[in-house]
């Protein structure tokens, strides 16, 4: 199981071998154009993409409700999970496409029990559910309307490695990368 390490030189690999071909714009150009045509083939064209994305957060405060709660009422110091994703979108035509995504997370959980002991730190990753699905697009001549249907394959684990982890990939909706 690759480790986050493994990932960033997997995604550096992947970004030195087409620097070229990602067309990159440091003032973000086109970043907005979202759920345009800008990222989808022109008329009667095809074409695809492959990317990688990644996602943080960051526990480390405490909350009951809308305010903040003591941190000595709870036992959990701090959690921190980093989502990776890699997948590739393909249209074959302006009405049909393919998707598939394999989502990968690590977790590092800090914890102390009791306030006489030192904080115990429990880490663990994971391979998700990867993804397969079909899209049209063809209900109206700008795209701006499709749907997705497709399958969500049991690859992740279910299983924790360290008995005091948290369950790290238990999403249950797919969503955007």
């Amino acid at each position: 199981m690759p480790t986050g390490p493994v990932v960033w030189a997997i995604a550096l690999l992947m970004i030195c071998c087409a620097p070229g071909a990602a067309w990159a714009c440091a003032c973000g150009c086109s970043v907005f154009d979202v759920g345009t045509t800008s990222l989808l083939p022109q008329e009667n064209d095809h074409g695809g993409a492959v990317y990688f994305g990644w996602y943080y957060t960051n526990q480390n405060h405490n909350w009951s409700g809308t305010s903040r709660a003591p941190a000595e009422d709870n036992t959990d110091k701090k959690l921190e999970t980093n989502w990776y994703n890699i997948g590739i979108e393909y249209m074959f035509n302006r009405e049909w496409g393919f998707m598939a995504k394999l989502p990968f997370a690590t977790r590092t959980f800090h914890t102390q029990d009791d306030p006489a002991d030192p904080v115990s730190v429990f880490k663990d990753d994971a391979l998700g559910d990867a993804e397969i699905m079909a899209m049209y697009t063809g209900f109206f001549k700008d795209m701006s309307t499709g749907v997705y249907f497709g399958l969500k394959l049991p690859t992740g684990d279910f299983t924790l490695r360290s008995a005091r982890a948290l369950p790290i990939l238990c999403w249950g909706a797919s969503t955007a990368a």
